[in-house]
């Protein structure tokens, strides 16, 4: 059963992703609950203490979720050994898990639509939305293919122009999903967008990107 902490960082990341951080306030996420603010400020000091703890437990929840799904870890290197064995089919089950993740799950999907509306005002969220999205995917993808490139696990070519190559179209499509384009369509384009890529990158038919 979820904790009374956690029943607040739940209503909290509703309201939040839906209104936005300024329009939402201490009485309004209570209210959600049936509880009083002096109930809810023996759990949290303040709005933004909401905010701070919501963002770290959906951090720790993305970690979860990758592992869940079989994301390789480790260094840079031991990834791209990782991820040279696995086929391509493999590797956009692993894309489409993670999609799936940020369009539909309703939790992920609300913590991404916070972080895209609080960017543009809130340093933190600046930060991690730039970790999630921009260039922490890009920067995790040119290590990594810098690493599968000196194994040969995928064509020579310059690993910052392929990390792009490679996550920009997934970016696009996530953003095309909040525009209104079907989870379905969205989600089979991205994943034909994988299978392209391995096609296009990887030096055997047998492993991937």
């Amino acid at each position: 059963m979820a904790s009374t902490r956690d029943k607040i960082l739940d209503a909290a990341l509703r309201l939040f992703a839906r209104d936005g951080f300024e329009a939402v306030s201490t009485s309004a996420i209570a209210g959600e609950l049936g509880m009083t603010k002096g109930a809810l400020y023996k759990h949290f000091p303040d709005k933004r203490a909401i905010f701070d703890s919501l963002v770290e437990e959906m951090l720790e929840r993305h970690k979860a979720a990758g592992a869940g799904f079989g994301l390789a870890v480790g260094s840079t290197d031991e990834k791209a050994r990782a991820y040279a064995a696995v086929t391509p089919e493999r590797m956009a089950d692993l894309g489409e898990a993670l999609f799936r993740r940020w369009t539909q799950d309703d939790d992920a999907a609300s913590f991404r639509h916070l972080l895209t509306i609080e960017r543009f005002r809130d340093e933190r969220a600046a930060a991690v939305y730039d970790e999630l999205f921009v260039g922490g995917p890009l920067r995790n993808h040119e290590a990594l293919f810098t690493e599968m490139v000196d194994i040969g696990a995928l064509r020579p070519d310059d690993p910052a122009q392929m990390a792009l190559d490679f996550w920009a179209p997934i970016h696009l499509l996530m953003q095309a999903v909040d525009c209104g384009m079907g989870i379905e369509e969205a989600t089979t384009a991205a994943r034909a967008h994988v299978l392209s890529f391995a096609a296009a990158h990887a030096t055997s038919n047998d492993g991937a990107v």
